[in-house]
């Protein structure tokens, strides 16, 4: 690898919470909801079932996508509505692209949106990206949805686990960054786990490093510092 000096070679993120956050700390996909007049009692009846195991989280997602293309959601109307709501944290982009050119290897292993990760950050400098996609046809209307199935809890690990496999790195050499709950099974395994702006108290618990400054650079001596 090329960070041999480094302590840290490979590096994981999720994206919502942890890499972009939204004007009112609501997640992008209840903006969308609210964007296309989605009934309250429907998102929440949707995340009941998923929560009591009725439905599996990709046909949850599955769902929220379809009461948005049931809606007549575009293409140009959804990448408008992440742009008015949904920011990367500060300093996210010059952090990562310092890493980057540490030589370190940048994954994103997320539940989340493909199209929100690309309208905010087109010049990301991730070598992999693991996350969820909505299919649009030629005149911009939801044509499908592909859920990714390393979108949370032993998913991420196992994301995590196939690119270090990949790339050579040891899972004591990774690092993963996250903020909710589905992060912590592969927050355990990795070689140093932080907790950035995590509310959440399981979260603060497992991480090895807590960041609450919302400042992404506060990442730099934590991943760069030398064995």
């Amino acid at each position: 690898m090329n960070c041999m000096k480094r302590k840290y070679d490979l590096i994981c993120f999720d994206f919502d919470g942890t890499l972009a956050v939204t004007s009112d700390n609501q997640v992008i996909w209840t903006q969308l909801h609210r964007r296309y007049e989605v009934p309250d009692e429907v998102e929440m009846m949707n995340r009941e079932h998923y929560r009591t195991g009725i439905i599996s989280i990709s046909e949850w997602l599955g769902r929220d996508v379809g009461e948005w293309r049931k809606r007549g959601a575009r293409k140009h109307e959804i990448e408008s509505e992440i742009i008015k709501h949904l920011r990367l944290h500060e300093h996210a982009a010059e952090t990562l692209h310092a890493l980057k050119r540490a030589g370190c290897t940048l994954v994103l292993i997320s539940g989340g949106l493909r199209i929100a990760f690309e309208t905010i950050f087109p010049d990301h400098p991730f070598d992999e990206v693991f996350i969820g996609n909505i299919e649009f046809d030629h005149d911009g209307f939801i044509s499908g949805w592909t859920h990714n199935p390393f979108g949370e809890d032993e998913g991420k690990l196992l994301a995590m686990q196939q690119v270090a496999d990949r790339v050579g790195v040891p899972l004591a050499r990774t690092v993963f960054v996250g903020d909710s709950r589905n992060d912590i099974v592969a927050m355990r395994e990795a070689g140093l786990a932080v907790a950035f702006n995590s509310h959440d108290p399981e979260v603060r618990k497992t991480a090895t490093v807590i960041i609450d400054s919302k400042d992404y650079r506060d990442l730099l001596p934590l991943i760069l510092k030398e064995e």
